[in-house]
């Protein structure tokens, strides 16, 4: 399945601060993670959700109100806790997620590709990391970036080296 138009512009890979590049400004490694301003809405929003649950006297409002606190405040908490979701360096990929933790040497990484699907008139890019008996799945939210255009990037990185 081709990529649409807008995910056809190249990343500026850059170097993580104090890696220093590699010879032809090559970076040493990428990194992705998820992007913090999310974070920096979900903590105010799980504050107000938090005020409504205590001030308010509707049962079902406190409980929604419970509920809504306790999503936000995970989201912001993985979001900062297991960054950043996916290095790329000379030895491989890690990946670090809530859910899964794994170092995979380049000998290790049969593929890497962006795939989309649309289901119930959704259309969903993910990142797909195929190791053998193992695949990830990170999508954009866990990239902060487009998976078309990480994809290129890990496959540029990974010719490059």
């Amino acid at each position: 399945m081709d990529h649409p138009a807008s995910a056809r512009r190249r990343p500026t890979p850059r170097p993580t601060p104090g890696q220093g590049a590699a010879p032809l400004g090559r970076p040493v490694r990428l990194t992705f993670g998820p992007d913090l301003r999310l974070v920096v809405i979900a903590l105010p929003g799980a504050a107000l959700a938090g005020l409504v649950a205590v001030l308010g006297t509707d049962p079902v409002q406190r409980f929604f109100s419970i509920v809504v606190v306790l999503v936000l405040l995970a989201l912001a908490v993985a979001d900062l806790v297991f960054r950043p979701r996916l290095v790329v360096d000379a030895d491989g990929l890690r990946v670090f997620g809530p859910f899964d933790r794994v170092a995979l040497p380049w000998s290790a990484v049969a593929s890497v590709r962006a795939s989309t699907s649309q289901r119930y008139g959704l259309r969903t890019t993910v990142l797909e990391i195929d190791a053998g008996e193992r695949l990830v799945v990170l999508d954009k939210r866990d990239l902060a970036a487009d998976p078309w255009a990480v994809a290129r990037a890990i496959g540029d990185f990974r010719g490059a080296r």
